[in-house]
């Protein structure tokens, strides 16, 4: 869709989610094998797309503590979109979260992948959102990571509002991984 209208804000997004690399069901390599050829057939066909922006809503991981193998896929199909200078706006999900016991005691693999990117140069493309805002482009994209049990879902979301309103009066995304 194309238009002339300046006020009209025109911009492609692609949305990822659920990819749970590193996963082996039945314990099988197999499976493990899908899980990562699902993940890359899934960049092949946001770089095919040419977005503006890919917005991915959590689990990415099957686990916490993602195999190596895991991270380094991970790795390489979101270096191929940054190498084309697309950006990409990730949260957490529950498997990258763990219980809560875990939660309180590990830093989130997306943690570690972030850094990897910044070390390369890549920090204004990779971007883990946790529970904040940040504007790409004329759009505003507000992220509310996987939340246990008993936190209040709709407070995080109504207090992301407020900052995408501060931010500018423009169109705006909001990243959840979460039950409802």
């Amino acid at each position: 869709m194309s238009t002339t209208d300046p006020s009209v804000v025109e911009m492609r997004v692609v949305h990822i989610s659920d990819n749970h690399l590193g996963k082996a069901q039945y314990h099988l390599a197999e499976r493990e094998e899908d899980m990562y050829e699902a993940f890359d057939q899934a960049i092949d066909l946001a770089l095919r797309e040419r977005p503006d922006l890919i917005v991915h809503t959590g689990d990415l991981f099957d686990s916490y503590r993602p195999h190596p193998r895991a991270f380094v896929r991970a790795f390489e199909g979101f270096l191929r979109v940054m190498e084309k200078g697309i950006p990409v706006a990730i949260i957490e999900g529950n498997h990258e979260l763990g219980a809560d016991t875990i939660r309180r005691r590990i830093v989130s693999p997306l943690v570690n992948l972030e850094n990897l990117f910044e070390r390369i140069g890549y920090s204004d493309l990779f971007v883990r959102l946790g529970a904040s805002v940040r504007r790409f482009g004329d759009v505003v994209v507000a992220g509310a990571p996987y939340a246990s049990r008993g936190v209040r879902v709709a407070d995080t979301i109504e207090s992301l509002g407020r900052k995408v309103k501060n931010i500018c009066n423009c169109p705006s995304i909001l990243m959840i991984h979460q039950g409802v």
